[in-house]
């Protein structure tokens, strides 16, 4: 009897210490709070730039790193990501109207918030827009906006990752862009401008957003550029954007900093890639970025971000999103996108075919159970029996793919 009873307080403390371990690790642990964050968006941004470029590619090596996975209701867009990263929640925009406003005391306006509401009004996630805005204001520390994405057309849609519920933000500029005219369009930032407004905005300010729109604009005129232009332009532009970041950063320390795209380029949505890469920095700590929705290291989705920047700033007492201590973390990101794109390229045919064969057996069982299932003959039976047993092979193969592996790096 003592014996049984001992067997069976050991299997349950057994199995309590593995459930704790692998279900109930608390990964919070590393994620101190910082007292300002500023969340660097950089549009059509590629993983593959941090390879090109030496400073972008050495902070890398001393940051936490992951891929965001940008699944959207209905048909995709940027703007709509934005709103998605904003709110923490999948909501609807719509496109045409992207533009924004400064006040006469120094505050921001997004013009469209009300369409914003409206067409969410039967959503379960209408409350959430101008979520992060709203807690911060709530907490009275302030918001600030510095950037655009302007084409021929106003886009100002980095701003709903900081607008409260009225589509304010406290403080910040829209107007960053010179004219040059050996650049598509005429216009880019001007980046000597873009460091001196946040190193003027940042004493004020607990939640700063920058949006350097420069490789979002030379997409939206690739068209008119010679493949040789576009390649040059854009190697020049992402050397003034690592010069920037870094002036950034090294400003003042001790700060979060979050380097993100808000889409991926349209090159790499022809290649089938939506994932889009997040960096965060923080001091001397190197790794890979855990996300609880997907539980995956290094995948996270678009809805784990706003309530990561909460908790960040001490507003929100969890996020979905963990620090995991890693060596060599961007090879082990470029090895999982490549892994995700392969994976992705393999299953759509497969599913395009297989839904092929469901019709076709369906038809051809159906016309035996109609026409020959009277005949006493096993052979008609035996070619049934195949053809449901085949409808296995494609579920099959799709789970063995997600074994399957890429190159290691």
């Amino acid at each position: 009897m003592c014996k049984n009873t001992f067997r069976r307080i050991t299997t349950v403390l057994v199995l309590t210490f593995f459930i704790w371990y692998f279900i109930g690790v608390d990964y919070t642990s590393s994620l101190p709070e910082s007292n300002k964050l500023v969340l660097i968006v950089v549009d059509n941004l590629e993983l593959s730039d941090f390879k090109e470029d030496q400073k972008l590619y050495k902070l890398a090596g001393k940051s936490y790193l992951g891929l965001i996975s940008n699944r959207q209701l209905g048909k995709a867009s940027i703007s709509k990501s934005k709103l998605t990263l904003g709110s923490g929640n999948r909501l609807e925009m719509d496109t045409v109207r992207l533009d924004g406003i400064k006040l006469e005391d120094g505050s921001l306006v997004y013009n469209d918030i009300e369409s914003i509401f409206e067409i969410n009004k039967d959503s379960a996630y209408r409350e959430y827009i101008g979520y992060i805005g709203e807690k911060l204001n709530t907490a009275s520390l302030n918001t600030c906006y510095i950037g655009n994405n302007d084409t021929d057309l106003p886009d100002r849609s980095s701003m709903l990752l900081a607008i409260d519920k009225s589509g304010s933000i406290d403080m910040g500029e829209l107007d960053i862009l010179t004219e040059d005219k050996g650049f598509p369009g005429g216009s880019k930032t001007n980046f000597n401008k873009l460091e001196e407004l946040y190193k003027q905005f940042l004493p004020a300010c607990s939640f700063m957003v920058i949006n350097i729109g420069d490789l979002y604009r030379l997409d939206y005129w690739k068209s008119y550029t010679y493949p040789e232009e576009y390649s040059a332009l854009r190697k020049e532009l992402i050397n003034d954007i690592s010069n920037t970041i870094e002036e950034i950063i090294s400003y003042e320390g001790g700060y979060t900093y979050i380097l993100t795209s808000g889409y991926p380029s349209k090159s790499e949505l022809h290649k089938g890639n939506r994932l889009t890469p997040i960096l965060v920095y923080e001091p001397h700590k190197e790794g890979v970025l855990y996300s609880w929705s997907t539980r995956r290291n290094g995948l996270l989705v678009n809805t784990d971000l706003a309530d990561f920047v909460l908790f960040k700033l001490g507003l929100t007492s969890s996020s979905k999103l963990k620090y995991i201590a890693r060596n060599n973390s961007f090879g082990y990101i470029s090895y999982l996108n490549n892994n995700i794109l392969r994976i992705s390229r393999l299953r759509q045919p497969i599913l395009t075919n297989y839904a092929l064969f469901e019709i076709i057996s369906a038809l051809i069982v159906f016309f035996y159970l109609l026409f020959f299932r009277r005949i006493k003959s096993r052979y008609y039976e035996y070619i049934c029996r195949i053809i449901l047993y085949s409808n296995m092979v494609a579920p099959l193969i799709l789970l063995l793919m997600s074994l399957s592996r890429a190159r290691s790096p």
